[in-house]
């Protein structure tokens, strides 16, 4: 299964899209702008949302630094920016 870092997660199709993904057995990293909103996910042991406002360069750069630390050394396979 593919790694998948979906940015706007929160609501709407990319909401939408992690579920999805989830459900694929992928494993998922969706971005979320605020910290109550990554309780949305539940605790998928494939599911690790991430803080990342893509307006906010300091942001974006803690959040991939944060998908590499999970990574361990993977590969990221998509970007979905939505």
């Amino acid at each position: 299964m593919a790694s998948i870092l979906i940015t706007g997660a929160a609501r709407g199709i990319g909401l939408a899209l992690t579920k999805r993904a989830i459900a694929r057995g992928d494993t998922v990293f969706p971005t979320v702008r605020k910290e109550a909103d990554k309780a949305k996910f539940g605790s998928h042991p494939n599911c690790h949302p991430i803080i990342m406002d893509v307006a906010d360069t300091a942001s974006v750069e803690n959040g991939f630094a944060e998908v590499d630390s999970l990574l361990a050394g993977k590969p990221l396979d998509v970007v979905i920016n939505s």
